[in-house]
């Protein structure tokens, strides 16, 4: 196989991923939102418009995993630029895995506030599965208060910074406030091989947990 055959199914390959991850985080934040406008339950309705932007931005993710996968299509064999446009290609993959990635974590990160117990304890768990966010760091500790999550909160505390402070809030809170400001460029580590098996991960997590089934309800 040449190389460029090679870049161009692998790229394929990533692209496919992405899109079923696609398939499980926007159908979430449709229902999400749904839910936090329900006339009769709103759950979380002061996070509407966030969660009204998160389901209108992963949708058109979708959109863009298509036209990446047509454009990847369309490089014919004799163009003397395939490897600039497979690496343009190659660049919007990365950035599709970080928005999906994003907004999988606000959904959880928005859902440690919920009401129902067992549903914000998954979330807590969710958050240390696959790619690390340093945005889930404050959520975290202040979840620390939650007789009902605070044991998965200090998990996943420990899996994000490194740092162990055990339940003391006062203490994570001091940490954090000296360390916040240092992976501002990034905002997020990354964890395993790819970002691709860490998205995976993620995904996986949330179906094991099924944390927005308590959306449903």
């Amino acid at each position: 196989m040449s190389d460029k055959k090679h870049l161009v199914a692998q790229l394929e390959k990533n692209l496919k991923s992405l899109y079923s991850t696609y398939n499980t985080v926007y159908p979430v934040s449709v229902v999400v939102f749904e839910n936090s406008i329900h006339p009769s339950r709103p759950h979380l309705p002061q996070k509407a418009p966030l969660f009204r932007m998160l389901s209108e931005e992963s949708r058109r993710i979708g959109d863009t995993i298509e036209q990446n996968m047509d454009s990847l299509r369309r490089i014919p064999d004799s163009s003397p630029n395939w490897l600039a446009r497979i690496s343009d290609i190659s660049n919007a993959v990365s950035e599709i895995a970080d928005k999906l990635n994003r907004i999988n974590v606000e959904i959880l990160v928005a859902y440690l506030e919920g009401s129902d117990d067992e549903g914000r304890r998954s979330a807590a768990v969710a958050l240390r599965v696959g790619k690390i966010d340093t945005r889930a760091v404050e959520p975290l500790i202040a979840a620390l208060k939650d007789r009902h999550v605070k044991k998965e909160a200090v998990k996943s505390l420990r899996k994000i910074t490194g740092q162990d402070f055990g339940q003391n809030q006062a203490k994570w809170k001091q940490w954090w406030n000296k360390n916040k400001g240092i992976d501002d460029k990034t905002n997020t580590r990354e964890e395993g091989e790819n970002w691709e098996k860490n998205l995976r991960l993620r995904t996986a997590s949330a179906r094991k947990n099924k944390w927005w089934q308590f959306w449903k309800k």
